[in-house]
């Protein structure tokens, strides 16, 4: 049975999901408030963070192992972050989806282009690869 729990470890969440295809991301302004990894006795198999950019709650690095996907990881992953973010009166969660189908099945909907889409897309809006060969997307979701 796979363990959804709370880490503190953000060096294996972040070395783990570079590993399953996440870019590393030095951003100056990010804090990372909480983190939660999928674990398969005590190894890590998925990971997930919250982050606060400026004004915004950020879902960041969602990843799954390969071996471990179509088993529901992510959304339990997600269920715990966002459990979490309600209880702690947050109102919004934004994100940058390389895979957007997880999170659109959850109620996040792309935002209108704007300051808050700009900042989570980044430099990808200036990179030759967007809408190429990837295709990132900003998405938000009001929470209850």
């Amino acid at each position: 049975m796979i363990d959804i729990r709370p880490t503190d470890d953000f060096a294996t969440l972040e070395r783990l999901g570079v590993a399953a295809g996440l870019e590393p991301v030095s951003v100056a302004d990010v804090e990372v408030v909480r983190m939660w990894g999928a674990y398969d006795g005590g190894r890590m198999v998925g990971g997930v963070a919250r982050e606060r950019m400026g004004e915004l709650h950020v879902v960041a690095w969602l990843w799954v192992a390969e071996e471990c996907r179509r088993r529901g990881l992510a959304a339990r992953l997600l269920d715990a972050l966002e459990a979490d973010a309600i209880r702690s009166g947050i109102r919004e969660l934004w994100a940058t989806a390389r895979v957007p189908d997880v999170f659109l099945s959850r109620g996040y909907v792309a935002p209108p282009a704007g300051p808050a889409r700009d900042v989570l897309l980044g430099s990808c809006l200036d990179c030759r690869q967007f809408e190429n060969t990837c295709t990132p997307r900003a998405v938000m979701r009001a929470l209850p």
